[in-house]
């Protein structure tokens, strides 16, 4: 959603959810032996805020915050592929109209993720922070 306040200020949100439990067990063989091919997923969802300045017609400066959910019934094992939990990001950024066809732009974010442990496969296993 964006809703315009007024000529210069804008805000905006975002919510969503992903249905991570469908995804089933994956099916991974290393060498030849077969992992535990449980199903660790569970469904996650997410949201985000942000507003946006424009204090000339020619710039733009954005600035927003979001939170995903973790995917995993527990962050004591989680997959070697996707060693991720609960994840906020916050960014900022400027966008710059050099003509009406092209405009140019900087952005920076931030991404603080939940810690995770890997159990197997055993070459691999340990904590991600």
């Amino acid at each position: 959603l964006v809703h315009d306040i007024n000529p210069q200020w804008s805000v905006m949100g975002d919510l969503g959810w992903q249905d991570w439990s469908q995804f089933g067990a994956p099916q991974i063989v290393v060498g030849d032996q077969q992992l535990n091919n449980v199903s660790r997923l569970k469904d996650t969802w997410h949201g985000a805020v942000g507003v946006q300045y424009r204090p000339t017609p020619q710039w733009r400066l954005n600035a927003g915050v979001a939170f995903d959910s973790s995917p995993y019934e527990s962050q004591s094992d989680v997959a070697l592929t996707l060693p991720t939990g609960e994840e906020w990001r916050f960014g900022t950024g400027a966008q710059y109209q050099i003509t009406p066809a092209s405009n140019i732009g900087i952005a920076v974010s931030y991404l603080h993720m939940q810690s995770s442990h890997v159990k197997s496969p055993v070459a691999f296993a340990g904590s991600y922070d």
